[in-house]
């Protein structure tokens, strides 16, 4: 057990290292605006759904050694191209001056995925695809203990990665010193990847080692249920990327502001993940119903409340609504042996919901109208779940009162949608990636 936890927690950690960090370090070359990190969170949302669609490639039951073999070898390259990286650049995943824009560009966002994809690229791709095959593993050399405790464990890694880069990381080491320490992290994983993929190379090759196909066994999640993954999955996504874009725009331009719904975000999947005891659909709703209301009255006359008073909504509800996503997701979970399609499916959702906010949105709104529609979103999501999947008529009183809530909060926020002028989030222009600065 201690390897599996030592593995996830420390590809988790990695991974939310390496995100503020080579945002910050390319931040000055491409302008300065919050679109940057916006256009880095969405590249790591998609290679995320890469790694976990890796993940579910490499761990189905019939995989011969041919597949663990090149996963061995894919570390190898990695390992390789770090330390060659290293040698030419102030680090292993910071590239030189060199590779910095000058002038205006056509397509930054292109630009920077092509940045990120030679410099952390492949190794988050590794990374990315190790808790899902860790939790495969486990659940085959463990099947009668649940894996998705794991899950909860790689949130909680990647939000101590990501409190400890502002708070110590950032202010001890300058970027390139902390990329060099990165890569010797990244270097430990390796070594742990290399060693749990030889063991379960000679696990196969053993005959008395019996290997679950457990994919054939369990029945399909059909496809009502496998919607509700991906929509979950997205509307929680869209809120989140919303939401950061509102208040690090709008509410409080202050650095790693962003951190905070990010922290949100991660707290809601570590919640739900962890146990169904910290997720009442009943209690939530109506603290749903309460926030929304919060909501919509500090998005009206945002100005007349202070900073901390809108971040406080602003995170309130944000937390919520994604306890309620995430915590129906998790009461969705399949059987083990559906793990990773079940992992890719929310990945896929996630980098749905990213391309939304950042390619879609902007194209089809003149305005800034994402974050009132993911509310929407999600009540209505919210609405349809309780149709699909009622719980038990427990009580009464609280059962038969919940699609009130739900549609209270459609009207509010039908009403609101209807009456432009009254929300002001609505008016401001948008700020995005349109030309480096000179």
């Amino acid at each position: 057990m201690f390897y599996y936890v030592l593995s996830v927690f420390l590809s988790a950690f990695l991974i939310f290292q390496v995100q503020p960090m080579i945002a910050k370090y390319i931040l000055p070359w491409f302008g300065g605006t919050s679109a940057v990190w916006s256009t880095v969170e969405l590249f790591f949302q998609v290679l995320l759904t890469g790694g976990y669609a890796y993940a579910h490639w490499l761990s189905q039951p019939k995989t011969g050694h041919r597949r663990l073999v090149v996963h061995l070898a894919l570390l190898g390259l990695v390992l390789l191209q770090l330390i060659t990286l290293s040698r030419i650049w102030p680090s292993s995943i910071t590239p030189d001056t060199s590779w910095e824009p000058h002038g205006g560009l056509v397509n930054p966002i292109l630009e920077i995925f092509r940045l990120l994809i030679i410099s952390v690229g492949p190794a988050y791709f590794l990374l990315s695809a190790n808790s899902p095959l860790m939790q495969v593993w486990f659940n085959r050399a463990q099947p009668r203990k649940s894996p998705y405790a794991l899950y909860a464990l790689s949130n909680f890694g990647s939000l101590l990665g990501l409190i400890l880069y502002p708070i110590f990381v950032e202010p001890q080491w300058t970027v390139p010193e902390q990329g060099m320490i990165w890569s010797l992290g990244f270097g430990l994983f390796a070594l742990l990847a290399v060693f749990g993929t030889v063991r379960f190379l000679r696990q196969k090759s053993d005959s008395s080692q019996q290997v679950r196909s457990e994919p054939e066994e369990a029945a399909r999640p059909s496809l009502k249920i496998r919607s509700l993954w991906l929509l979950l999955s997205a509307c929680a996504s869209i809120l989140f990327l919303a939401m950061t874009a509102h208040i690090t725009q709008d509410v409080a331009v202050i650095p790693f502001l962003w951190i905070l719904p990010l922290t949100i975000y991660l707290l809601s999947f570590i919640f739900a993940f962890s146990s169904e005891k910290w997720y009442s659909r009943q209690v939530f709703l109506i603290l749903f119903f309460i926030s929304s209301i919060a909501f919509v009255q500090i998005l009206y006359a945002g100005p007349e409340f202070s900073v901390p008073i809108q971040l406080g909504v602003y995170s309130i509800t944000l937390f919520i609504t994604c306890m309620i996503c995430h915590g129906e997701l998790y009461r969705l979970r399949p059987d083990p042996s559906w793990l990773t399609h079940f992992y890719l499916m929310v990945s896929i959702g996630g980098a749905l919901g990213g391309i939304f906010v950042n390619f879609v949105a902007p194209n089809l709104f003149t305005d800034f109208w994402e974050l009132p529609i993911a509310m929407i979103l999600c009540w209505a999501l919210l609405l349809v779940k309780m149709i699909v999947r009622p719980l038990p008529r427990r009580s009464l009183l609280i059962y038969n009162s919940n699609p009130v809530l739900v549609l209270s909060g459609l009207i509010i926020f039908g009403f609101v949608i209807r009456c432009p002028e009254l929300l002001r989030c609505g008016t401001r222009e948008r700020t995005g990636l349109s030309a480096v600065r000179p």
